[in-house]
């Protein structure tokens, strides 16, 4: 007998967790042990503070209440700011593409490191949602004071 091949989707499993799709662009998926890893366009990450900046790039998403929704649960992600801070202060456009700054992000991540990266680290154990992360993000580390940072530092 011969074995057919059947597409399904599925929106919720035991093993293996598709929280959010959003066409081809963005998928959320939550393990068994509660982690969120996520497919942002042909980024991928399991980096919490790292997949909602990227998420928040997408300015298709920025009132997506479904996705600002979903809760976080606090099991000790490992969390690299330098990533995070990347995509906040302009990612790809800004660091390779444009010349917003004069100096490459090699050079220039320790600074950011150092002045954000506990902050970055207390908004993801204070938040309860992706929502929360993302407002406390464009409150405390929004590219104006980012930018403004790195003028003062003669980064940009």
């Amino acid at each position: 007998m011969k074995r057919r091949k059947v597409t399904v989707k599925v929106k919720e499993r035991k093993l293996d967790l598709t929280i959010y799709i959003n066409g081809n662009d963005v998928e959320i998926v939550r393990d068994i042990e509660g982690n969120l890893f996520f497919k942002v366009g042909r980024e991928l990450s399991n980096d919490l503070a790292e997949g909602v900046s990227l998420l928040m790039r997408n300015k298709k998403l920025l009132n997506d209440s479904e996705l600002w929704s979903i809760n976080i649960k606090n099991n000790g992600y490992n969390i690299y700011p330098e990533k995070a801070l990347y995509w906040l202060t302009g990612g790809d456009s800004d660091w390779n593409i444009k010349d917003s700054y004069k100096k490459t992000w090699g050079e220039s991540y320790s600074l950011y490191q150092k002045q954000y990266g506990e902050l970055i680290s207390d908004i993801i154990s204070q938040s309860k949602t992706l929502g929360d992360i993302k407002n406390k993000f464009l409150k405390e580390l929004n590219i104006l004071d980012l930018y403004e940072f790195a003028l003062s530092k003669g980064i940009a």
